[in-house]
């Protein structure tokens, strides 16, 4: 996956939290060559596997949230200033995955 997958989320207005910001910070740690990557190598774990099974925990939050936010929306739309509603696409649909 990698750190720009994370980055591409966060760009298109994900909604983050204190706690998945601290987890992508530990995803990015696990993937460094040297400090807590290396410590982990040296122990004989694969840092990068556990960075990557971390990471696709925090995209899933990520999506659910935005999901939520988008069925929370009363009528399925973004109203304008002109008064008028432009429909929004469910999240699953707009093919950024």
């Amino acid at each position: 996956m990698g750190k720009r997958t994370l980055d591409k989320m966060r760009d298109k207005g994900v909604k983050t939290c204190p706690a998945s910001r601290h987890a992508h910070l530990i995803v990015d740690a696990m993937r460094s060559k040297d400090g807590i990557g290396k410590l982990l190598r040296d122990a004989g774990y694969e840092p990068d596997h556990m960075a990557d099974s971390l990471e696709s925990v925090i995209i899933s939050l990520w999506e659910a949230r935005r999901y939520l936010e988008w069925k929370s929306l009363p009528a399925k739309g973004k109203k304008l200033s002109n008064g008028h509603w432009v429909p929004i696409t469910p999240p699953d649909k707009q093919g950024d995955k």
